[in-house]
């Protein structure tokens, strides 16, 4: 081969490598596949479509029960305050008879008063007392019962109504805040808009007369503040597509061609739906803090930061305009591949966030409340039992005992001393009177005294059951020297 030749053939392979590069540089079918799917992640929970995956919990069955139970276990004149003095089955009016002050009635008379609303006529109270079987009870049973239901009763409003409770219960969101804060941040909108997009207007109504002016430049943004713009920044076809541009997206399919920026700047609400189509927004979606988070990072993570400002789509250079040689791209300022938080700078981003953070809140509002109920759950089952309130009962007095407490030795010293002081000027009664001695000279000089030795003797004795047997009382004596009414 001539090296003219040779040449010749060098050259067509540089060439063919070099229209080969030029070819990849371009916008090529598919290019936008993982930016598409990514803010169609978010556009499948928005609608209605996005549910709560825990759902608010309730204790108000427990709670309420456990302070009906305590109202139907008080005392009648308990039950008197939240009577109507004029017709005593009426709920008592704080309006016309206030509540006591300074006794703290004020924070529970609304749950005190719904519990006792129903126990106002006296049969409904028979009913609600034979209903927790408290007829069947003694009273001394009664009076345990009354104690121990008041004590868990008011230890169950405590835990409903702590300031751990009350912040549980501000941070809890249900699913129609939820689609809102989701919608807000897609559209703008608090609901998605319906197939024509009849309500809807781009680029917040003042689109502009060319894609760049919509979409971004190198260094400047453009108008597409929420993620569906920046979906059809990234997506939609236009008249002005070359190449694959239009295929971005979609490899298969020009996702739309008919929108003319220059004599139409806003796309029709067909052109925007045929973009949305691009996305499944069929079936519900039960919604976590971490989940929201997960699709949040994936779009972050997307974000193509350059020298002067950031993208999102293909961007090769000068503008967002659709062009196969340029981008198919939406621009952000305040994001530089040297600084900025893609998280804060990107408008819509930052309102999925504090979407997420607030889900974030809500979820562990239920977790306590959840261990609220359960708890309220349990005390209000404890309440109901019985045996378990007669636990703290005072232990009845054994068979044959008195259940007294047994003298203290100076009540039994107290007592002596009034005997023997009758007897202070007889040697021979003082001495025949049992726990007495006699102290002096002769049969009428001296004094009755106790004999402190026998009376610790006797205590001791008697300190098992409370009382001194017969026998003690009567051992060692003749039946005429015995004073006791015990000895025979």
């Amino acid at each position: 081969m001539s090296r003219k030749a040779v040449q010749v053939s060098v050259f067509a392979c540089v060439l063919a490598a070099l229209q080969h590069q030029q070819v990849r540089a371009n916008v090529a079918a598919g290019d936008n596949a993982a930016e598409r799917a990514a803010l169609c992640s978010i556009i499948e929970v928005a609608g209605n479509r996005a549910k709560l995956h825990d759902q608010k919990p309730t204790f108000d069955t427990e709670l309420q029960g456990i302070m009906e139970l305590n109202m139907t276990a008080a005392e009648d004149t308990w039950l008197t305050e939240f009577r109507s003095p004029e017709n005593p089955e009426q709920p008592r009016d704080t309006n016309k008879h206030p509540l006591p002050q300074n006794r703290g009635w004020d924070k529970r008379w609304q749950h005190w008063q719904r519990a006792a609303s129903n126990l106002l006529k006296p049969a409904s109270l028979t009913a609600r007392r034979q209903h927790y079987k408290l007829h069947e009870l003694s009273e001394q049973q009664r009076k345990n019962v009354r104690t121990a239901v008041a004590r868990l009763a008011e230890e169950a409003f405590a835990e409903a109504t702590d300031s751990e409770t009350q912040k549980a219960l501000a941070d809890i969101i249900d699913d129609t805040t939820l689609q809102k804060e989701i919608n807000q941040a897609v559209y703008g909108l608090d609901t998605e808009p319906d197939s024509n997009f009849a309500n809807y207007k781009p680029f917040n109504n003042q689109a502009a007369g060319n894609r760049e002016g919509n979409c971004g430049t190198a260094s400047t943004a453009g108008k597409a503040t929420n993620l569906f713009e920046a979906l059809l920044c990234v997506c939609a076809g236009d008249a002005t597509n070359n190449g694959d541009a239009g295929k971005a997206c979609r490899a298969d399919a020009t996702v739309g061609s008919s929108w003319n920026p220059s004599t139409q700047p806003a796309p029709t609400g067909a052109e925007m739906e045929a973009v949305r189509k691009l996305c499944n927004r069929q079936g519900e979606k039960k919604l976590t803090s971490a989940d929201l988070n997960n699709r949040i990072a994936t779009i972050a993570n997307l974000v193509r930061r350059g020298t002067s400002a950031s993208h999102i789509g293909k961007f090769l250079a000068t503008n967002c305009d659709g062009t196969e040689n340029n981008g198919m791209c939406v621009t952000y300022t305040g994001v530089t591949d040297t600084t900025g938080d893609v998280r804060k700078e990107v408008p819509w981003l930052q309102k999925l966030i504090q979407t997420a953070e607030k889900l974030r809140k809500h979820e562990v509002g239920v977790r306590h409340l959840k261990a609220v109920k359960k708890s309220l759950k349990a005390k209000y089952g404890l309440a109901q039992q019985k045996e378990y309130l007669q636990l703290s009962a005072p232990a009845a007095a054994a068979t044959g005992t008195s259940g007294a407490e047994p003298a203290k030795p100076q009540e039994k010293t107290t007592t002596a001393q009034q005997t023997c002081d009758k007897h202070k000027s007889n040697k021979t009664a003082c001495e025949s009177t049992a726990n007495c001695k006699w102290k002096g000279t002769d049969e009428k000089t001296g004094s009755c005294e106790v004999d402190e030795s026998k009376v610790t003797e006797q205590t001791n004795t008697a300190g098992g059951t409370g009382e001194e047997t017969t026998a003690e009382k009567c051992k060692g004596k003749e039946q005429k020297d015995c004073k006791s009414p015990d000895c025979k």
